[in-house]
């Protein structure tokens, strides 16, 4: 699937959540009325080594953008610069599939409506995100547990592709999570195609403050 096929995917995905709040979670919904401009890949380390430039379009029809907040704090949105990152998984997603996070739950829908997902498992930390932006499908689970938990308690066997569709505040992330889980899934699910959101771009940032404590046994 070409990248102008995949935004065609999103932009007739319609997520129809409500807008409102629980805990310390607010869910907002903006309105693109036809003809405006909506940027849909960003400058970022990603797009440039896939070979894309900064692109905008111009809608032909009205968008409903969906923006997940903590603490007034916008964490997801289904704006086109945000749908971006998720490209790589929504082609190399087949059979069951397990993804970390929720968001707004566009990837989780994408991937549902794919013909050749056969189940989408979702775990999500927060009761208060499933409150609001959870959706009904045949082909979806929505687990409450803490993924990188439930990695290590479940037998992932049963999964033919994992996305992590999270990330932390940590100027360390990539270090201190994709690198331990990177090498956990290489060392015991060797057969499993994984990926992690934007690893591109969060490995191009990444500066090992202490190499030997994330360089024993790392997968490259």
């Amino acid at each position: 699937m070409t990248l102008e096929e995949y935004f065609n995917c999103c932009l007739d995905l319609d997520l129809n959540l409500q807008p409102g709040s629980s805990g310390e979670y607010t869910l907002h919904r903006v309105l693109y009325p036809k003809g405006s401009e909506m940027p849909i890949i960003p400058v970022s380390r990603q797009a440039e080594l896939m070979g894309y430039a900064y692109r905008t379009i111009i809608l032909d029809k009205e968008y409903r953008q969906y923006d997940l907040l903590r603490n007034n704090q916008c964490i997801m949105s289904s704006v086109g610069i945000e749908m971006f990152p998720l490209y790589v998984p929504y082609v190399r997603a087949r059979g069951n599939v397990l993804v970390g996070g929720l968001g707004v739950g566009a990837l989780a829908q994408l991937l549902c409506e794919k013909e050749n997902v056969k189940s989408v498992t979702v775990v999500e930390f927060s009761p208060d995100v499933i409150r609001l932006c959870s959706f009904q499908n045949k082909k979806l689970n929505i687990v409450e547990d803490d993924f990188y938990k439930y990695l290590r308690e479940q037998d992932l066997g049963r999964f033919d592709y994992i996305y992590f569709d999270t990330f932390s505040d940590g100027a360390d992330h990539y270090g201190s999570v994709v690198i331990p889980m990177r090498n956990y899934l290489l060392d015991n699910y060797p057969t499993i195609p994984f990926d992690f959101w934007n690893e591109d771009q969060l490995k191009s940032e990444y500066v090992p403050a202490a190499v030997d404590n994330h360089s024993n046994g790392l997968h490259v």
